[in-house]
């Protein structure tokens, strides 16, 4: 009886994905509700074996020496353009920096399904940036109010013999984060191809709701008149960032630091206040910070919003871990911030959801100037 039900609810998965959909995505799908181990061994020893390559007897180490683990990059190294905030927004806002996320239902269960490319100015400090896929897949599951269960991995190689130690250290960091955060790699998800004409790594991943849900947690403004909060610490990072590479086409500095029990206890927070009924949309701060969440948001709802801070680069587009972005109605403030602070969960809030422009500290961009990119 619940091997039927469990087929079942695999079969109304798999028949909501389209002829697009990757392989890995419907890998993840079939072996959800599989009981059998997660994976057979970690990616990186799976990689050197498909390559025929030796396996590195030797720690990950930083294949740059330029990059200091104890310093990062300031304002007065990559200010503002022009000292605009909007400037910088559209330097950085892209698809190819925004993970996607799509939601799949049954009778009895929903999914969330997650991709991403990993920029490749990352692979400068390899294993800490798999570090970083591993906690930005999970924030992006998670700000759904969803489970992160786990996840696969596509590799595209051109040059093999420029890439093969950077993918090496990179699946190490994603195996070590992936372990930490309890959402590790899948069976049957790593692909490789070889001979291609560019190099990519492509993350997946597989979240599962606790129960159906009537009503989604989507990372998108709902309404106007809502209050914007940032969870999580500030510091401003923009070392290895988007900023950096996009507006002023630089590959400097280092990966922010992952804290693993801050990723765990966020995730855990979000999915609370979800289902007491707080949160009207949630988005993970990840790749552009804090600028670039603001806009994915209001792109795909066509709301704008009003929002102040420090006029600084690393303000709005820092890329430090463990972030949030959520609204919520008037009435449901005082309850939100008396539960944040019972769990010394950092917050501040930041402005309101208004017309079809964002203002970051009155200077303004139209939604439509982003749409248009």
């Amino acid at each position: 009886m619940i091997e039927a039900i469990v087929q079942k609810i695999r079969d109304e998965l798999l028949e909501q994905l389209n002829a697009d959909t990757d392989a890995i995505e419907r890998n993840l799908v079939d072996h959800t509700f599989i009981e059998e181990p997660l994976t057979a061994e970690p990616y990186d020893q799976t990689f050197n074996k498909k390559l025929g390559l030796e396996a590195s007897a030797t720690a990950p180490q930083k294949l740059s020496a330029d990059i200091d683990a104890h310093a990062d990059l300031d304002d007065d190294d990559y200010p503002l353009l022009d000292q605009s905030i909007p400037n910088g927004l559209k330097a950085v806002y892209s698809s190819k920096n925004i993970l996607h996320t799509r939601r799949l239902k049954s009778a009895l269960t929903d999914i969330t399904l997650t991709r991403f490319s990993v920029p490749l100015y990352w692979l400068n400090d390899p294993y800490e940036a798999g570090k970083r896929a591993a906690a930005e897949l999970y924030r992006e599951i998670a700000s759904n109010a969803a489970q992160p269960i786990n996840y696969g991995v596509k590799i595209t190689l051109a040059n093999m013999s420029d890439q093969t130690t950077h993918i090496t250290q990179f699946l190490q960091g994603l195996h070590e984060a992936g372990t930490a955060l309890n959402c590790p790699e899948a069976n049957d998800c790593l692909e490789i191809e070889t001979d291609q004409a560019a190099f990519s790594i492509t993350l997946f991943g597989l979240g599962v709701f606790e129960e159906a849900q009537t009503a989604p947690l989507l990372n998108q403004f709902m309404k106007e008149d809502q209050h914007i909060y940032i969870l999580g610490r500030e510091h401003g990072h923009i070392g290895l960032s988007a900023y950096v590479h996009d507006a002023h086409k630089a590959e400097e500095g280092c990966m922010p630091s992952i804290h693993y029990d801050r990723e765990i206890k966020l995730a855990r927070f979000i999915a609370t206040m979800h289902k007491q009924g707080y949160l009207s949309a949630c988005h993970s701060v990840s790749i552009g910070g804090i600028g670039l969440a603001l806009a994915d948001m209001a792109v795909q709802s066509s709301i704008g919003a009003g929002v102040g801070g420090i006029g600084s680069a690393s303000f709005w587009y820092g890329e430090d871990q463990a972030r949030y972005i959520v609204t919520l109605n008037t009435a449901d403030m005082a309850k939100f911030e008396v539960a944040a602070q019972d769990e010394s969960i950092s917050l501040v809030e930041i402005g309101n959801t208004e017309d079809d422009v964002l203002s970051f500290n009155n200077q303004k961009i139209k939604i439509s100037e982003l749409k248009s990119d």
